[in-house]
């Protein structure tokens, strides 16, 4: 029979004895759930909340809302959990197709959110489990950003240290070594205008000289309201910013862009080509694979010198896919919310026969009393 362990000899047990590859399984059962994050700053702070994944847009089919989400208008009573609050705060999210986990983080009042993030104390055990924990979820975790401002974060600048500032929930030097990247863009119409007229732009020009010609270029469009445009120039810059910092992260080999509008407007309004040229000015290493989904697009709405069609693929460093604009336009008719997708004008005319309106008038102005 075994002697039992005295207390002086089980002292000499540590996780560190144990073989890596022991360490590594241990790593991924404790990681296992949490290995899909999004990274976002609040209040100042670098902080970080479950992903849940991406909404593909399959729910958004042109259809009635899935059932368990319909709303009935009638009586503005709900028959599901999705309230018609809740979908009009899906719509106006800069969290694009990742509004589940939006609501997750922050649940309307009556909602759970899941356990996030718990896991991250184990960073703060000491330097060994640590180093290790990086060293595992540099090779498995996967990253979503929501914003410029945590993107242009990641670049190689060394950041001023705030001491009054709380510590960030993950460590920068996780962030710079991680594999797979998601990055999401979702916005005014504005916005995305901005982007494309900012294009000829850097860094290195003074704000003054660009304020000046990016009023008379917005001038020129005459498609966006000019105060709001040149309000959004700042944003615009930083996502020309972004983009040489995104492809110098010296282990990453997976980014996914997704984009969309917040607007009733089809998409087929919006440049893709300037959008999306700091992509294609950027050096990439050739082991990074680069996806960019953006909108359907009828084909007889592209525009060949703004948007790109099937044949475009050869000459780009990223690959296009199209797909369902998720969340998009709501329609209405006097009982039921309707989720829509980017309609080609037959679509646009089958939907009106079907007598649906297409006023969000009274939405936006509930939009603006929640």
């Amino acid at each position: 029979m075994a002697s039992p362990v005295t207390r002086r000899e089980s002292r000499h047990f540590s996780f560190i004895s144990l073989p890596i590859e022991i360490r590594d399984l241990i790593y991924a059962n404790v990681w296992a759930p949490k290995l899909q994050l999004h990274v976002f700053f609040k209040n100042g702070r670098l902080v970080t909340a479950a992903c849940l994944g991406a909404q593909t847009g399959d729910e958004s089919t042109g259809t009635r809302v899935p059932s368990g989400e319909e709303m009935t208008l009638a009586d503005n009573r709900p028959r599901g959990w999705a309230s018609r609050d809740l979908v009009i705060l899906r719509l106006h999210s800069t969290w694009g197709n990742h509004y589940r986990c939006e609501e997750d983080w922050n649940p309307m009042p009556g909602h759970i959110s899941t356990e996030r993030n718990a896991c991250i104390s184990l960073l703060l055990v000491n330097k060994t489990i640590y180093a290790e924990s990086i060293r595992f979820l540099s090779q498995h975790l996967e990253i979503t950003i929501t914003d410029t401002d945590t993107a242009l974060y990641l670049n190689d600048d060394a950041k001023p240290v705030i001491h009054d500032s709380p510590p960030p929930m993950i460590p920068r030097q996780l962030l710079r070594s991680i594999r797979s990247l998601n990055v999401t863009l979702f916005g005014s119409v504005d916005l995305f205008i901005a982007l494309a007229l900012a294009r000829d732009y850097n860094a290195t020009t003074p704000l003054e000289v660009v304020n000046q010609e990016f009023q008379q270029k917005v001038r020129a469009t005459m498609d966006s309201n000019q105060e709001r445009a040149v309000g959004l120039l700042p944003k615009a810059r930083q996502w020309h910013q972004i983009w040489p910092g995104i492809a110098a992260l010296p282990h990453l080999v997976r980014v996914n862009l997704w984009m969309n509008h917040s607007s009733f407007d089809s998409w087929s309004n919006i440049n893709e080509r300037a959008i999306l040229e700091p992509l294609q000015r950027a050096t990439w290493s050739p082991e990074v694979e680069l996806v960019v989904y953006l909108p359907n697009i009828a084909s007889d709405n592209i525009v060949p010198g703004e948007q790109f069609n099937n044949n475009d693929e050869d000459g780009l460093n990223f690959r296009v896919v199209r797909r369902v604009r998720c969340p998009d336009r709501v329609a209405e008719d006097s009982r039921v919310l309707f989720i829509v997708h980017d309609m080609s004008a037959r679509e646009q005319e089958e939907m009106g026969d079907q007598g649906l309106s297409w006023d969000l008038g009274e939405m936006s102005i509930e939009m603006d009393r929640i």
